[in-house]
């Protein structure tokens, strides 16, 4: 079922905005195939019908448990949204087209989110010259080269109660870091950035799960990942000086084992407007004791320099690429508009008619999809 680049859709002013911008993404040829036939969980349709922050975290747990490919996520999201009419739940058809509408808002992002990579860091990399560095460990620790150190007390950690570690290992980047960091803040030049987040499997399980945590928030762009272990990380990607050409292999780079570091990193790009760059890590349940973050570094660059991280191996096979997801979307976006469809009559005059503007996809060549 092919469906337009733009169209006209009657929908309630609860949730006109965040359809627009999901329609305005939709492309010919819908990528789910065959939907789950599951039952969706109470929790999940009552979530939906509500604004409050628990019932957005059922719907989360709902498309997101077991780690699942993009492919899944947007079929559980279609069940979901065509199971909310048969519930009961919603007698008005305005607070049915909303719950379906918060369903969306969930699931679209989670789609194509960047993804962590095992990383191999070039013991040959050096700090591209417009790029700002900071290596988070101890503060008697050796710095990686060009990197800032940052060390619990420094005045840019904000929040948690964040401990340094430092654990033997060749690499000055990978080999220290800081437990239970909550936000970093530091000035930044205005301007598109990418900014890598590195973590490193260190064998604990405070950090094992979620190393950067449940959800990260760069500059307010957030970024989803719930349980994301090291043997989920996305192979290979290798940290180096642009225009150095590495000679990289399946098991090796320049002549070094890939399994002699346990590197990862996520790359995102974001706007800065204010002067600041603010890096905020989520860990699941609210931060206990036994869920803890834990980064090593960050880096920053302009996005018009070349890239010092570039994925390699299989990581292009395991990333879907921009039309991909754009096609999952609209997915998503077709059982909105059939529920529209049906629910039109019985809305009344509180629909309002709504011009969708055509669909601006975004270069998908990034080291992961943004």
């Amino acid at each position: 079922m092919n469906a337009p680049l733009s169209r006209k859709l009657r929908l309630s002013t609860a949730g006109a905005a965040a359809i627009a911008v999901a329609c305005a993404l939709v492309v010919a040829g819908p990528a789910v195939a065959q939907q789950s036939n599951g039952v969706v969980p109470e929790d999940v349709l009552a979530g939906a019908g509500n604004r409050s922050v628990q019932g957005r975290q059922a719907i989360s747990n709902y498309l997101m448990s077991g780690n699942p490919r993009p492919q899944e996520i947007a079929s559980r999201a279609v069940v979901a949204i065509n199971s909310l009419q048969r519930s009961g739940n919603f007698s008005d058809p305005a607070q049915l087209i909303a719950a379906a509408d918060r369903i969306a808002q969930v699931a679209t992002p989670a789609l194509c989110p960047p993804k962590i990579m095992k990383t191999f860091v070039d013991p040959g990399f050096s700090l591209p010259p417009n790029a700002r560095g900071f290596d988070f460990g101890p503060r008697d620790s050796r710095a990686m080269p060009g990197f800032q150190k940052v060390s619990p007390g420094d005045n840019r950690l904000r929040g948690g109660q964040p401990r340094a570690l430092q654990r033997p290992g060749n690499n000055s980047l990978l080999s220290d870091g800081v437990v239970g960091l909550n936000k970093f803040v530091t000035p930044m030049e205005n301007g598109t950035h990418r900014v890598l987040l590195f973590t490193d499997d260190i064998g604990s399980e405070e950090t094992y799960l979620s190393p950067l945590g449940g959800k990260v928030i760069v500059n307010g762009r957030e970024v989803a990942l719930g349980d994301h272990p090291p043997e989920e990380w996305l192979p290979q990607a290798v940290l180096a000086t642009p225009g150095s050409n590495p000679t990289v292999t399946r098991n090796e780079v320049n002549g070094i084992n890939v399994n002699e570091q346990r590197g990862g990193a996520l790359m995102v790009e974001v706007e800065v407007t204010n002067g600041q760059l603010e890096i905020e890590l989520i860990p699941p349940g609210g931060g206990s004791q036994d869920r803890q973050t834990y980064m090593v570094g960050a880096m920053v660059e302009p996005v018009t320099d070349a890239p010092a991280f570039g994925r390699h191996l299989d990581a292009s096979e395991a990333v879907l690429d921009t039309e991909e997801c754009l096609e999952l979307e609209a997915d998503i976006t077709t059982a909105l508009a059939d529920l529209l469809e049906e629910v039109e009559p019985a809305a009344g005059p509180e629909l309002e008619l709504l011009d969708l503007p055509e669909p601006v996809v975004e270069d998908g060549d990034s080291a992961s999809p943004a």
